[in-house]
């Protein structure tokens, strides 16, 4: 095979099919499995000159590169999205998709896909899709907490009344206090509760009971988030009237506790206004005007 001559490669005798959003890794991984060689022969073949690697990895695919390309945008040209990207995962947030899902589609219990921040449960499924998931075994039904479909609901609905930015940095934020709060042993009551129905008696692993923590500790993250990504209770926090804030916590968050003390988080980010590393929203932005949220009403 020449450089210039990308033509001469050949589909693989096993041919898949990619899944939607699938990171690049997650399908040289696929197809290597399929065709029983290792993955570093696929990436070798795509390393050689004159074979740009959206083509190549269509041909040893057997598929189209246009139906790649729509699967997985990053194989495209590095331009700015246009309409039919719109609301895309950027390539920032990577997890694992709904192994019931993907062996509905032919595609193994295990493909490694981007996604975005509230994408943290499988609609159709209910499992587990969010913090601390390693692998499928990692994602525990979340059948036994009907509170839980509550909480997507609303972070959803959060998005949409504030924008994404806003609600995928307070998220950030969120996440973080929430998870000092536990670490300091201060969680909501009603997270024990959660935290037992989701470890059935018998099931208590390490990897099973970081799983079901974050799934019990999501209403409190979604509540935590509500406040600080709206403008006037982040506004109210950092203010002279700072209890007001905290009582609002107190009611959707901590399930009537009020945060204090000179080592907890949330006081610390009152008083300090920390943000973590952010780099922006974590979907590919459609062309046009920003998002201008509506006026700011309690949620």
């Amino acid at each position: 095979m020449t450089g210039r001559d990308p033509v001469r490669l050949r589909p693989l005798p096993r041919r898949i099919r990619p899944y939607p959003d699938e990171t690049t890794a997650s399908f040289i991984r696929r197809l290597a499995a399929a065709n029983f060689i290792d993955p570093a022969q696929i990436r070798d073949l795509l390393r050689r000159p004159g074979i740009p690697p959206g083509p190549g990895l269509a041909i040893l695919a057997g598929c189209g590169e246009q139906p790649l390309i729509l699967a997985m945008p990053q194989l495209g040209a590095e331009t700015e999205p246009g309409p039919h990207l719109a609301g895309r995962p950027d390539r920032r947030t990577q997890g694992i998709a709904c192994h019931r899902c993907a062996l509905a589609r032919g595609a193994g219990s295990h493909v490694g896909i981007y996604t975005t921040h509230e994408k943290v449960s499988c609609p159709r499924h209910l499992l587990w899709l969010g913090t601390e998931v390693q692998e499928p075994g990692d994602q525990i039904p979340l059948q036994p907490c009907p509170d839980l479909p509550a909480a997507f609901r609303r972070h959803r609905n959060l998005i949409a009344r504030l924008g994404r930015p806003a609600v995928c940095r307070g998220f950030a934020i969120a996440t973080i206090i929430t998870w000092r709060w536990h670490d300091q042993g201060r969680q909501p009551d009603s997270f024990t509760a959660r935290l037992r129905a989701l470890i059935p008696a018998g099931h208590r692993t390490w990897a099973r009971h970081r799983t079901a923590t974050a799934a019990a500790l999501y209403p409190c993250v979604v509540g935590l988030t509500a406040a600080i990504a709206s403008p006037a209770w982040a506004q109210t926090a950092h203010s002279s009237r700072p209890n007001d804030f905290l009582r609002r916590i107190s009611l959707q968050a901590t399930d009537g506790w009020i945060p204090q003390g000179q080592h907890d988080p949330l006081l610390h980010w009152m008083q300090t206004g920390w943000q973590p590393g952010f780099p922006g929203p974590d979907t590919l932005q459609p062309p046009g005007p920003p998002h201008i949220p509506p006026p700011t009403r309690d949620l």
